[in-house]
C-alpha cells in the first residue's frame, strides 16, 4: 500500500477547501437569489398580511396635508402636526408589537418630534421582515438542505484525506464524494495511473 504523502496531503486539503469554498459561495449566491426574488413575490401580499395599507395611507395622508399646510397659520400647524404623530405613532406602535411577536427588526428611530417619518421608512422596514420570512421558509426548502448537505459532504471528504489510506484510495473515495457533490474533479491519471469514475 501506498502511503499518502505529506506533499499530496497538503496539496489535496487546499483542493478540497477551495473546491467546497466555490461550491459554498454558489450555493448562497443562489440561495441569496433566491430570497431576493421571494422578497420580490411575496412583499406586496406580505404587506398587505400585515394589514398596514390603511395605516400607511393615513400617515402619508396626515403627512401631505401637514407639508401643504405648515407655513399656515401656527394652530393649524400644530393640529395637523398632532394628527401626523397620532398616525405615526399608531403604526410604528403597530409595527413594534408585530416585531416582537415575530422577532422582526421594525422600530423605526426618530431622534426628535421634528424628524419625519415617510411611507417608505416603513416600507423599507416591512421589506427586511419580508426577508426574514423569505429566509426563514427558503431554509426549509432543498436549497438549504443542499447547502447543508454540501457541507456534510465537505466533512465526509476530509475525513477521507486524513483517513490514513493510500494515496489511490483517498482520490478514489474523493472522486465519489466530488462527483456527489457535483464538483469538478480532475484525477491525476499520470501521477497515481486511475482513471476517472465512469458516470452511472
Amino acid at each position: 500500500m501506498k502511503p499518502i504523502r505529506k506533499n499530496e496531503l497538503e496539496y489535496y486539503e487546499k483542493l478540497i477547501d477551495r473546491k467546497f469554498e466555490k461550491q459554498g459561495d454558489a450555493l448562497n449566491r443562489q440561495f441569496n437569489n433566491e430570497v431576493d426574488k421571494k422578497v420580490e413575490q411575496t412583499f406586496k401580499s406580505f404587506k398587505k398580511h400585515l394589514k398596514v395599507d390603511d395605516m400607511i395611507k393615513q400617515l402619508d395622508k396626515a403627512r401631505s396635508e401637514y407639508e401643504t399646510f405648515k407655513r399656515t397659520k401656527d394652530q393649524k400647524e400644530s393640529e395637523l402636526r398632532d394628527k401626523l404623530e397620532t398616525h405615526a405613532n399608531k403604526l410604528a406602535n403597530y409595527l413594534r408589537e408585530k416585531s416582537d411577536t415575530n422577532d422582526w427588526d421594525l422600530r423605526i428611530s426618530r431622534y426628535d418630534r421634528d424628524d419625519m417619518i415617510s411611507p417608505d421608512q416603513f416600507d423599507e422596514k416591512i421589506k427586511e421582515a419580508c426577508r426574514v420570512e423569505a429566509r426563514r421558509y427558503l431554509e426549509k426548502q432543498d436549497i438549504a438542505k443542499n447547502i447543508k448537505a454540501l457541507e456534510t459532504k465537505k466533512e465526509m471528504a476530509r475525513n477521507i484525506l486524513f483517513s490514513g489510506s493510500s494515496i489511490n484510495s483517498v482520490v478514489s473515495e474523493l472522486s465519489h464524494v466530488f462527483k456527489a457533490s457535483q464538483i469538478e474533479f480532475q484525477i491525476p491519471k499520470s501521477l497515481l495511473q486511475l482513471e476517472a469514475p465512469k458516470d452511472q
